[in-house]
C-alpha cells in the first residue's frame, strides 16, 4: 500500500477545484485507486452559467486522459 493509500484510507477528502483538469484527475484516482477512502467531497463554485448542476454532470460524463 502506497503513503497515499495508508494517508487516505479510512478519511474522508476535500477537493477544491473539482471541475478543472488536475481536480477531476485528483478524484478519479482516489476513488480508483483507494478503496478503502470513506468519502470524497468536491466543493464546487457557484457560476452564473451553466448551473452548479450542469456542470457536475459534464464532468462526471466527461473522461479523463492521463499521459503515461
Amino acid at each position: 500500500m502506497s503513503l497515499v493509500q495508508q494517508f487516505v484510507s479510512e478519511r474522508s477528502v476535500l477537493v477544491t477545484g473539482f471541475t478543472g483538469f488536475l481536480g477531476k484527475l485528483l478524484v478519479t484516482k482516489i476513488l480508483t485507486s483507494c478503496p478503502d477512502v470513506h468519502t470524497v467531497y468536491v466543493l464546487m463554485r457557484k457560476g452564473t452559467y451553466p448551473s452548479v448542476q450542469d456542470r457536475l454532470a459534464h464532468v462526471v460524463d466527461s473522461k479523463v486522459s492521463t499521459v503515461h
